[in-house]
């Protein structure tokens, strides 16, 4: 009875290694994945966005005329400042060896026009700062995650549902967030 296990959970192992190099050299689902120099590709988690307004606490003298007030108040500080996108933790990031990673590809029924690829940098409030119309769970306490200044990247269609981007240049090792739309893709290049 022994040998017939073992030769069970051979065929499986081996029905689960086919599955996977399967699946690996494809884009099966929607969402994004890392071409690796090979050709295969790596799904890679989204994240879930969220956005909020950071806004400076300003301390008005007693005695500052009524456009010095105005100016200064939480309400016209709001309006006027963009939001900031972000995620609130950096879990199921998946690394790339640098000399592997080829480019980062995307399926199904996005605005691939809107692609931008970023360093994923993390953000605290100054003491000054405070949350304005904040949607998710960042909190003064704790660091969360924004994108970093926009790298430049190259695309071409792989199809009607499908694009890949490429760096223009090596990626240096560190936290990257793929953006489009309203999602947010993390991975790391080490």
């Amino acid at each position: 009875m022994n040998v017939k296990i073992s030769k069970l959970l051979i065929v499986i192992a081996l029905l689960l290694c086919a599955h996977f190099v399967f699946a690996a050299d494809s884009m099966e689902f929607d969402g994004a994945y890392i071409k690796m120099c090979n050709g295969d590709y790596i799904e890679l988690q989204e994240k879930t966005v969220h956005s909020a307004k950071i806004i400076v606490e300003k301390q008005v003298p007693e005695n500052a005329p009524l456009y010095a007030v105005i100016e200064s108040s939480m309400f016209s500080q709001a309006f006027n400042t963009p939001k900031q996108y972000y995620v609130a933790d950096k879990a199921g990031m998946i690394s790339i060896p640098a000399n592997e990673f080829k480019g980062i590809a995307i399926k199904g029924q996005y605005n691939f026009k809107s692609f931008t690829l970023h360093p994923l940098v993390e953000r605290r409030l100054k003491s000054n700062e405070v949350f304005y119309e904040n949607s998710g769970p960042a909190r003064k306490s704790r660091p969360f995650y924004i994108p970093g200044k926009m790298l430049n990247v190259r695309g071409k269609s792989l199809g009607s549902d499908a694009y890949y981007f490429q760096p223009r240049g090596n990626l240096a090792r560190g936290e990257y967030v793929a953006w489009i739309g309203d999602s947010f893709w993390l991975f790391k290049i080490k």
